[in-house]
């Protein structure tokens, strides 16, 4: 069983190397993303290149709007290798970002020490449903986006 509490007090006692390895890994999809704008300036007709720009741009996006605690629980619930993740052209633009975020070795080291203090083993499955569970605010803030859409409809 893990405590939810204990795993957001080590979000916040690490909140600034979460950040550090975050900032890290944008500006490496920066430097790539510039890179292949370089490319698509020498030659526009490049398919290639115009669609690996649509996904970086993309996966820069999701990974700006990813939150600390948001982020770490991804991470910790990775089933699939990172690198596995990055080569599959299938992943979604968020997984791609925190497969990203997960292939930084700070993070790695993060996320053992993390697994060690929680007591989360790879035998035990149960960890997974109780860590992605949504907290009391998440639940509030979605009852209240229903109701509003809701409101809005009525009033069509």
């Amino acid at each position: 069983m893990i405590n939810k509490l204990d795993f957001n007090n080590l979000v916040v006692t690490n909140k600034k190397k979460i950040q550090r390895i975050k900032a890290h890994s944008i500006q490496k999809l920066v430097q790539k993303i510039k890179k292949l704008k370089y490319l698509l300036d020498k030659k526009p007709e490049h398919e290639k290149n115009k669609e690996r720009f649509r996904k970086a741009t993309f996966i820069l996006d999701e990974m700006k709007k990813l939150k600390c605690v948001v982020l770490m629980k991804n991470v910790l619930v990775l089933e699939k290798v990172p690198s596995a993740i990055l080569t599959n052209g299938l992943s979604s633009p968020e997984e791609m970002a925190v497969a990203m975020v997960a292939t930084n070795n700070d993070m790695q080291e993060l996320t053992k020490v993390f697994k060690e203090k929680l007591g989360i083993t790879k035998e035990n499955k149960v960890w997974k449903n109780e860590l992605m569970q949504a907290s009391k605010k998440q639940i509030k803030i979605l009852k209240t986006e229903k109701k509003r859409q809701s409101q809005s409809k009525r009033s069509r």
